[in-house]
């Protein structure tokens, strides 16, 4: 088995409602994603997958997917958004954790079937 690591991360500033990032596009968070990548000596070819907490509900579809491709990760990667209220980024955290220890994002193979 490879050797799976996690590899950074990075904290957006604590907001208030309709305040400074009130604005801001679910895409720009794309430029989060690309300064982890750019800090890091990983190409984004060998990203798997990539999961936003995100407390803004009613964003449009799938921000942290947009998101991937504002970044200019390739179509392949898997991307989705825990979308909370509250701790939506250590929810982000732990799901990453449970995702690892199963050793990929999805397995069709593991679920359960009904024949």
């Amino acid at each position: 088995m490879d050797e799976i690591v996690v590899a950074n991360g990075k904290r957006t500033p604590f907001g208030a409602s309709a305040g400074c990032c009130g604005t801001f596009p679910p895409s720009g968070w794309g430029l989060v994603l690309r300064k982890v990548i750019d800090n890091l000596p990983v190409d984004e070819r060998d990203v798997d997958a990539a999961i936003l907490g995100l407390c803004l509900p009613g964003v449009g579809l799938s921000p942290a997917r947009q998101a991937v491709l504002a970044a200019k990760f390739p179509m392949e990667t898997n991307a989705f958004t825990v979308d909370r209220a509250c701790c939506s980024a250590l929810t982000a955290v732990g799901m990453s954790m449970n995702l690892i220890l199963q050793g990929q994002p999805r397995s069709s193979s593991r679920a359960a079937w009904k024949t």
